[in-house]
């Protein structure tokens, strides 16, 4: 029964080629990023944490150890966390078709299973620098973070996977066919910190301008996880259904941009 399931034109034979295909592709992007030394592991897990350093000791100047009752290793983890997975979906996981391109010559190999290894190898490396960064500082620290919705925290992290792949998988597919979307992408990503309230409290902001920032799903990300993780008092424009409707829309517009021009991003 099995080895009939298996067998070569099945669903399940399919599932498993291309399975086998993203993660020997993650594995090619794991070493390429971490290179010869070990030091590369230390650089991946250390750039968000960096971030946060930077932004704490900012805030530490002026005198402030913690924002809206939460101390700012948490605080500033959540943003920049969330801000810099979307920023790699604009700038880094769009590089992956390119960066495999001889691998293309494969009939295994689709475009899709380059993006979508580098979307995992991203992530992954995320969520293992926010798993250090929150265990170090609950071990260093006196605060646990009190979680009081931990499964709309989790529908939370999936929505912006969701979104991060979708705008991955587009970016990824017209920065191939045309360059200057790339670069337009990355420089797009560059406010996007200070525009998703990664370092500062949105509900500290004029309702007006409040109301403007919360278009940004971003920004809704960042706010929305710091309610469900530490208790935070939500604003008015918070909406768990607008972030929805945009993993939504970004998944579906990222995979329809991948199936109509699969044929062209091989030819290239």
């Amino acid at each position: 029964m099995t080895d009939s399931l298996l067998a070569p034109g099945t669903l399940r034979h399919g599932f498993a080629t291309q399975l086998s295909v993203v993660w020997a592709l993650v594995f090619k992007d794991y070493k390429i990023r971490l290179g010869h030394s070990r030091l590369g592991i230390v650089w991946a897990l250390g750039e968000p944490i960096m971030h946060v350093v930077v932004l704490s000791l900012i805030w530490l100047v002026m005198k402030r150890d913690a924002i809206l009752g939460v101390p700012l290793a948490f605080f500033l983890g959540t943003g920049v966390l969330f801000t810099l997975l979307i920023q790699k979906a604009l700038n880094t996981i769009p590089q992956a078709i390119n960066a495999s391109r001889s691998l293309l010559d494969y009939p295994q190999v689709k475009p899709f299973d380059c993006l979508l290894a580098r979307f995992i190898l991203e992530a992954t490396f995320l969520c293992l620098s926010g798993a250090l960064l929150f265990a170090v500082e609950i071990w260093l620290g006196d605060y646990v973070p009190p979680v009081p919705d931990p499964l709309r925290f989790c529908l939370l992290l999936g929505l912006a996977w969701c979104i991060a792949l979708g705008i991955g998988l587009g970016i990824g597919v017209y920065a191939t066919l045309y360059p200057a979307v790339g670069r337009i992408a990355g420089l797009a990503g560059r406010p996007l910190m200070p525009l998703s309230a990664a370092f500062y409290p949105a509900s500290h902001l004029p309702g007006e301008f409040r109301e403007i920032l919360s278009w940004n799903p971003v920004l809704q990300i960042v706010e929305l996880s710091r309610v469900f993780l530490f208790d935070t008092k939500p604003f008015p424009e918070l909406d768990m259904g607008y972030v929805s409707l945009w993993a939504a829309a970004s998944l579906s517009l990222g995979l329809i941009a991948v199936h109509a021009n699969r044929y062209e991003l091989v030819r290239r």
